[in-house]
């Protein structure tokens, strides 16, 4: 009997756990409670079933007796046995042995049944006890998402209130571009009053970067580094009202926020950007001169014909930059990523020791390498050519290893074994 309950144990746990397992996920305790109960009666009910259909009538067969019935056989068998009736004294002992048996399983059967009802009523609890920790689980998991999502709520909360402190800003910035634009500085040379340039200089130094909420995908996320959007749209509406930028290198533009921004043609010359942000930005023939560029990011900008001549470009990013004949002469380019950028006839001299060029495309198979960059040695050290379909790309050799392979940090030699 315990191998067969065993079996049945056994053969249905696996199910039942799968069965709660899936209520469960679907947060529905009550259901998780009442399959668990069902499913420990259903146990219960098949090893009653089995023990009385198949079990008993199979080793005992479908015989009845009582205690009385067994002693009256046994006293008839007595009195045989005494008056010397061998055969008729052997067969009620036959009848009474039968009879016992069949008395001794009759008893034993009650007993299995009252003790397996006390064993299925205290099973039946644990199974209980075990619906409601899964339940508590369920609630607990629930809770920690609901918790995950407020503290992303305060997060946003806090930002947004950063936001509307810094708001203050938006009030002078609009006002000195209204400013500006009643100079008519494009009809003076790009030239306004210093009063004006110091109103300037003065907001871009408070304007300083902060986190902010961006929204990406129909979702809001904090952004990726703290930037100034208000140094950004100033810059942006200076340069639309054609103001000389030179007038402007004692401002910060420093962590500037122009992703996106279309200034084809711009001057940036000797402007402190340093860590702005140009990403999706479209600059073509834009010129950043001397300008300090350390930490920017230009990823997937259009920069075609752009000048960086003596630009601080230290660590700045270029990752999928289009930047056919753009000019890097005399430019800082320590720890500088081009990675998987376009270059073809681009302008380099010096300081590439330690600017990452892997996946970067430097020419094309129809001109047998015309357009390959000027100033960047072919082969480069640490490179080797692999052809893309029609361009040539650089591909980083397997004895220098990037500390960073995601932002393609400057290549470390690394000994050949």
């Amino acid at each position: 009997m315990a191998i067969v309950i065993f079996l049945l144990g056994a053969s249905s746990g696996l199910p039942i756990f799968f069965v709660v397992e899936k209520f469960e996920d679907l947060g529905q305790p009550i259901t998780t409670l009442i399959a668990f109960g069902c499913a420990a009666l259903a146990v219960g009910l098949a090893i009653a079933v089995v023990s009385t259909l198949w079990l008993i009538p199979r080793f005992l067969g479908r015989a009845a007796a009582s205690l009385e019935g067994v002693a009256s056989e046994l006293i008839v068998a007595s009195q045989a046995y005494v008056s010397g009736k061998n055969d008729v004294a052997i067969a009620h002992m036959g009848e009474m042995l039968k009879a016992g048996a069949a008395w001794y399983a009759k008893v034993r059967t009650r007993q299995f049944a009252a003790t397996s009802a006390v064993g299925l009523i205290v099973g039946f609890g644990g199974v209980v006890g075990a619906a409601l920790i899964f339940t508590q689980n369920a609630l607990l998991r629930r809770q920690t998402d609901l918790l995950a999502l407020q503290n992303k709520r305060l997060e946003h909360q806090i930002l947004s209130s950063e936001a509307q402190r810094r708001s203050a800003y938006s009030t002078e910035l609009f006002a000195i571009l209204k400013d500006v634009s009643d100079e008519k500085p494009a009809n003076n040379n790009g030239k306004i009053p210093p009063e004006l340039v110091s109103r300037i200089i003065v907001l871009t130094r408070s304007a300083r970067p902060y986190w902010y909420i961006d929204v990406t995908d129909n979702d809001l996320d904090r952004s990726q580094r703290p930037l100034s959007p208000e140094r950004g749209q100033l810059l942006q509406g200076l340069i639309e009202s054609k103001v000389d930028t030179s007038l402007l290198k004692e401002a910060d533009f420093s962590s500037a926020d122009l992703s996106q921004a279309r200034l084809n043609g711009a001057k940036f010359d000797g402007l402190n950007l340093l860590g702005a942000e140009f990403s999706l930005a479209e600059l073509r023939e834009a010129t950043f001169r001397d300008a300090e560029l350390t930490t920017a990011n230009f990823r997937y900008g259009k920069l075609e014909g752009a000048d960086f001549a003596g630009a601080q470009l230290e660590r700045a990013v270029f990752k999928h930059t289009r930047l056919s004949r753009a000019n890097f002469r005399s430019a800082n380019l320590g720890n500088t990523s081009f990675l998987d950028a376009y270059l073809l006839r681009a302008m380099f001299d010096i300081g590439l020791r330690y600017a990452c060029f892997d996946q970067a495309m430097v020419a094309t198979m129809a001109t047998n390498g015309d357009e390959y960059p000027s100033g960047l040695a072919r082969p480069l050290e640490g490179y080797g050519e692999v052809n893309d379909g029609a361009l040539v790309r650089l591909k980083r050799s397997p004895l220098f290893t990037p500390d960073d392979p995601q932002d393609c940090s400057p290549p470390r030699r690394q000994s050949p074994p």
